[in-house]
């Protein structure tokens, strides 16, 4: 509901033989019919949480989408920034 914080949970499961990390999130609302033409930004929240191997890691995320925008279609796009080893 807009004015109001929307909360939701991004999980992930560390398939690979490597540690990596998770370093931030950030979200964003997009016109429907063409993702490069931002509505609205979110901030990109700092996480720098490691998840080795075989391991799952789930990170909650809220923001607070603007009232202007109630009623209005647009995707919401959502962006994690993780660093793996280099070798």
């Amino acid at each position: 509901q807009a004015g109001f914080p929307v909360e939701f949970l991004v999980g992930f499961i560390n398939k690979g033989s490597e540690d990596y990390t998770v370093e931030t999130m950030e979200a964003s609302f997009r016109y429907p019919m063409d993702y490069t033409y931002y509505i609205q930004n979110f901030t990109a929240l700092p996480y720098f949480r490691e998840v080795k191997p075989k391991q799952e890691a789930t990170f909650a995320y809220s923001f607070i989408p603007n009232e202007a925008f109630a009623g209005r279609p647009f995707g919401l796009n959502i962006n994690s920034i993780t660093e793996m080893p280099v070798e």
